[in-house]
């Protein structure tokens, strides 16, 4: 009867509810706003890396829903699964559950994301971290926002692109002191995850 019937104008169910352990892995990663333009556009065209390592995994922890934690941090392909990269775990924080959705109910104090330039790669440490997920086939994927602080410490870091080397606050500009806010849009798959490593 209403356009809702008709083809084309279905609405689809959404996900079920994540109620797991589960583990999303990014192949590649948009760096977008509130990250500074020159600091967005470099790393976005370095975030995707075809080799084992990727930029950042989400590993979900909802055995149990009402005690559900999540985190975000790279991870690596450690005989046949997943860990997170040592050095570089994160700290999980208290996740919100819902169907097709989760999300970090409080910031992530602590994660960290792996970038590649063409000589070796930068471990950008993050803090005051907020995830927000859209799960997809059965938590099969997930698209994931992430908005994120990054120290003035961690400015200092280097990286060459294109034969060239720069920092990371040449590339973030502004006050060589300050922190600055990062952004990032990703789609993930479901991976094989060491959750004993945990």
């Amino acid at each position: 009867m209403g356009a809702a019937n008709g083809a084309g104008g279905s609405i689809e169910p959404p996900d079920s509810a994540c109620l797991g352990d589960f583990a999303f892995r990014a192949a590649g990663a948009s760096f977008v706003s509130p990250t500074p333009k020159d600091l967005a556009l470099t790393f976005s065209k370095l975030a995707y890396d075809p080799t084992l390592e990727h930029p950042i995994t989400v590993v979900l922890l909802a055995t149990n829903p009402s005690k559900a934690t999540v985190a975000a941090s790279p991870s690596l392909l450690m005989d046949t699964k997943e860990e997170f990269i040592a050095g570089l775990e994160p700290v999980f924080t208290k996740a919100t559950i819902q169907a097709g959705r989760f999300f970090s109910a409080m910031p992530q104090s602590k994660g960290f994301v792996r970038i590649r330039g063409s000589a070796g790669g930068l471990d950008l440490q993050l803090g005051n971290m907020t995830l927000d997920a859209t799960t997809s086939n059965d938590c099969g994927q997930a698209f994931v926002s992430i908005v994120t602080t990054v120290a003035a410490s961690e400015r200092s870091k280097t990286l060459v692109v294109d034969g060239e080397s720069t920092t990371v606050g040449a590339l973030a500009g502004g006050d060589a002191g300050s922190d600055f806010d990062l952004g990032m849009l990703f789609l993930a798959e479901t991976v094989s995850f060491n959750f004993g490593s945990l």
